[in-house]
C-alpha cells in the first residue's frame, strides 16, 4: 500500500477557472516525496463552464469514497488559495453531514471570502502591490465565472461565513 495509507487530497487553486495537475505538480510531488503519502490532486470542473456549487459537490462526493477506503486519521486535505476554499467546503459539508472529518486541514492563502467586502479590507489595499492577481479583478474574476451575488454570501461558497459552531467541528487546520 503507497504511503502506508496515508492520503493526502490537495486541491488545487487558481480562481476557480483555472491551473490544475501542470501548474501544481511541483508543489505535489514534492508532498508526496516528503510525506511518503499517497497525494492526489483531481481534477474537478472549473468556470465558466461549471459554476458553483459544481467542484464543491464532486469533490464532496470525492471525499466521502476516500474516508471509506483510508482511515480518515490518516487523510489531510490540503488547497491554496480557490482550492483552499475547496478543501475548507468539503471539510465543512462532512462535518455538517455527520462524516468522519480528515485527521488535518491545510490552507495556503486560501480565498475563502467571495463577497465583495473581502475587496475592500485593509489587508488587500495594503497588500495590492504584492499580489499577483491584479487588483481591479479579484472580486470580477469570481463574479463573471464562478458565483453570483447571491451564491457569494453563502457560507457554502465563502466558508468564512459559516456558523461558528460549524467551524469549531474543524480539525486541526493550519
Amino acid at each position: 500500500d503507497p504511503g502506508g495509507g496515508k492520503l493526502i487530497l490537495y486541491i488545487h487553486g487558481g480562481a476557480f477557472f483555472t491551473c490544475g495537475a501542470s501548474t501544481h505538480f511541483f508543489l505535489t510531488s514534492e508532498l508526496a516525496r516528503r510525506t511518503g503519502a499517497v497525494v492526489l490532486q483531481p481534477a474537478y470542473p472549473r468556470a465558466p463552464e461549471h459554476r458553483f456549487p459544481v467542484a464543491l459537490r464532486g469533490l464532496c462526493a470525492l471525499f466521502e469514497q476516500l474516508v471509506a477506503r483510508y482511515d480518515p486519521r490518516n487523510i489531510l486535505v490540503c488547497g491554496d488559495s480557490a482550492g483552499g476554499n475547496l478543501a475548507l467546503g468539503v471539510v465543512l459539508d462532512a462535518a455538517a453531514r455527520g462524516l468522519p472529518t480528515p485527521a488535518g486541514l491545510c490552507l495556503i492563502s486560501p480565498w475563502v471570502d467571495m463577497t465583495e467586502e473581502s475587496v475592500m479590507a485593509c489587508s488587500v489595499g495594503a497588500n495590492k502591490a504584492r499580489d499577483y492577481i491584479p487588483y481591479a479583478t479579484l472580486g470580477m474574476r469570481a463574479a463573471c465565472a464562478y458565483a453570483t451575488d447571491e451564491q457569494w454570501r453563502a457560507a457554502s461558497c465563502s466558508p468564512h461565513r459559516a456558523p461558528l459552531a460549524q467551524l469549531a467541528r474543524l480539525p486541526p487546520t493550519l
